[in-house]
């Protein structure tokens, strides 16, 4: 259910809308229950914030995302926030193709021009975890991104009968990595 006000041109639309459904699903992945608002302004969707809920766990989106480009602002000025969210759902929303799965808890702020300019960092940690069969109770970290290369520093995983912990960097353009 969607409810608001739409005002001015299509060209230049302004809008206000309050959005609700039940197992929602966009890019064929399902979210879960969706609450919240959304307004478009100057050529941008606003978020204030857009909740997902399943359960205990949650994600939320707020921020914007531009559709229409302005050489002052970034296209996308985001913060992705989750709390026990199943972190299989983010990797089948972009399309990553990873045998990891648990319910991450964490906050990413993002900000840039896709797909070549976008920075963010943030800690997160995913518990009851598995990591290409390895099953893994609590991993910690802090992640990065920035302009080709994604890292992984403060790494630190509980394992059964020890820990492990370390750091680690991909250059995707130049497929390398340390």
């Amino acid at each position: 259910e969607v409810t608001g006000h739409l005002a001015k041109s299509w060209s230049d639309p302004e809008v206000t809308a309050q959005v609700s459904a039940e197992n929602a699903r966009y890019a064929d992945v399902l979210f879960g229950s969706v609450r919240g608002s959304a307004d478009m302004h100057e050529g941008a969707f606003l978020f204030h914030p857009l909740r997902v809920y399943e359960g205990d766990a949650t994600v939320s989106l707020e921020g914007s995302a531009r559709f229409r480009r302005d050489p002052k602002r970034p296209t996308i000025e985001l913060t992705v926030t989750a709390k026990a969210y199943p972190l299989q759902r983010f990797l089948d929303y972009l399309d990553l193709d990873y045998p990891i799965s648990g319910r991450v808890t964490g906050s990413f702020p993002v900000a840039g021009n896709p797909p070549d300019a976008v920075s963010g960092e943030g800690v997160a940690v995913i518990e009851d975890a598995v990591l290409w069969g390895q099953r893994v109770d609590r991993i910690t970290g802090h992640l990065g991104l920035a302009p080709g290369k994604v890292s992984f520093d403060d790494v630190r995983a509980e394992l059964e009968g020890g820990a492990a912990g370390g750091r680690a960097a991909l250059a995707y353009k130049e497929k390398t990595f340390e």
